[in-house]
C-alpha cells in the first residue's frame, strides 16, 4: 500500500510541476518565499536568531495563524527571552 501512495505521490509531483512552474514565473503569489522554502534564508534572519532559545510554530495558512496568536502570546508571558518563529504557507498567513 505505502509503494502504490509513493507511486501516486510521485505522479502527481511530475505531471503538476509544469502548471506550478509556469504559475511561478507568471505571478507573485507563487514566487514569494520560494527561496526560503527551499532552504535558502537570508544571513540577517538566521543572525538575529543565532545564541538563543528559539520555539517554531508552522501555520499553513491565515486561519492557523490566527490559532496560533494565543499560544504565542502564552509563551511570551512564561518566557520572555524565548525567541519565536512563524513560518507560513500563504501570503495572506505572512502578511
Amino acid at each position: 500500500m505505502l509503494l502504490w501512495y509513493d507511486f501516486l505521490a510521485l505522479s502527481y509531483l511530475i505531471f503538476a510541476s509544469p502548471y506550478y512552474l509556469i504559475q511561478m514565473l507568471r505571478t507573485r503569489k507563487y514566487r514569494a518565499g520560494f527561496a526560503e522554502r527551499l532552504g535558502r534564508v537570508r544571513p540577517e534572519k538566521i543572525d538575529r536568531l543565532t545564541g538563543t532559545e528559539i520555539c517554531w510554530i508552522h501555520a499553513v495558512s491565515v486561519g492557523e495563524v490566527h490559532a496560533a496568536e494565543s499560544l504565542v502570546h502564552r509563551l511570551k508571558e512564561r518566557r520572555p527571552a524565548l525567541r519565536i518563529v512563524l513560518s507560513t504557507v500563504t501570503r495572506t498567513g505572512q502578511e
